[in-house]
Order: C-alpha cells, then structure tokens, then sequence
C-alpha cells in the first residue's frame, strides 16, 4: 500500500485506480453565534490518496487513521479514455461528507 499525504489534483494515470480519502474532524467555532445554533462544525484536515492497496486494507487503514473522533469518506478515482481524451471517474466507496448536511 502506497500512501501519499497531499492535495494532488493530479488524476492517477490511465488505467490505475487509486483511493482518495478525506478525513474530517470537528471543532468549536470561534466568534458570535445566533441563540440556538450548532458550536460545532467539520473541517477537512488532510487528503490522502492510496495506491497499490486493496480496499479491505484502505477500510481498516482509514478506520485507524481518524480514530474516534473524526470522520472519513473513501473516493475511488480512476481515469479512463473516453472520446474527448482523459476522463477521471470518482465514486464514493465509503463514508459521507459531514459537512453536506
């Protein structure tokens, strides 16, 4: 398994999947608030793609990175070829964006 700790935008190379993952954690927001609104909100902390793994082996790996106060979402990332050149498909594997809701 192949760990890489950054914000790439670059897409994996044609034929070779890959895993993003985004791991969020909640903090205290700073400032005045309305009476009655949430203290808390998700931040994304760090993104990190996986390559060359297995995706039982990202699960567990992911599940051990954010512990047990944060939270993580696992993309699949793979490029493909489609008719107007090089296309990067992304699907959600596990996990959901605490922050859309």
């Amino acid at each position: 398994m192949r760990v890489t700790h950054s914000a790439d935008p670059r897409a994996p190379l044609a034929g070779r999947p890959r895993y993003r993952l985004d791991f969020f954690v909640q903090v205290q927001r700073s400032g005045a608030r309305p009476r009655g609104s949430d203290e808390r909100e998700w931040w994304l902390v760090e993104q990190v793609h996986v390559e060359d793994a297995e995706v039982g082996e990202v699960l567990e790996w992911a599940q051990k990175e954010a512990g047990t106060e944060g939270r993580f979402v696992v993309y699949h990332e793979q490029t493909v070829t489609g008719p107007d050149g090089p296309v990067t498909v992304t699907s959600v594997l596990a996990g959901a964006d605490p922050r859309a809701g």
